[in-house]
């Protein structure tokens, strides 16, 4: 399944490539919108574990995204990568790096209007783990 995602993920990376390429050879302009928000995170129980297992984090966590869009009244072409990553140095194995592709493509004339919006994400969840039933058994049974 990892190999299949993979591959869905590189084949829509390189559409949208070409895609960019080709639109970029017409004249459009292109603006380029940078967005950096850093900040400390800190949470007493970050998994939601039950009462005495809860796991204290706090460290940095930062976002970075790069808009492209084209400056036509016409056509508006937009592709906006973006990271998101967390840094716990006494919890190592909770950090996380994840990855975004965001594209939107418009076109307008007076007799048509053509649009298209994609989003691609790598997340990483912070998973928990949820106490045994006290009456006994497992949860279903």
């Amino acid at each position: 399944m990892l190999y299949r995602n993979r591959t869905t993920l590189r084949s829509a990376v390189c559409g949208l490539s070409a895609f960019v390429v080709c639109a970029s050879s017409s004249a459009a302009g292109w603006e380029f919108a940078p967005r950096v928000e850093g900040g400390y995170r800190y949470s007493d129980n970050y998994r939601l574990d039950v009462p005495d297992q809860e796991i204290d984090v706090s460290g940095a966590e930062a976002d970075v995204r790069l808009t492209l869009r084209t400056v036509d009244p016409r056509t508006n072409i937009e592709i906006t990568p973006r990271v998101r990553s967390t840094y716990f140095p006494d919890e190592g194995e909770l950090d996380s790096n994840d990855y975004f592709l965001g594209a939107v493509f418009d076109d307008a004339t007076p007799r048509r209007r053509i649009g298209f919006k994609g989003e691609i994400s790598r997340e990483d969840v912070v998973r928990s783990e949820l106490p045994e039933p006290e009456f006994g058994g497992d949860l279903g049974d």
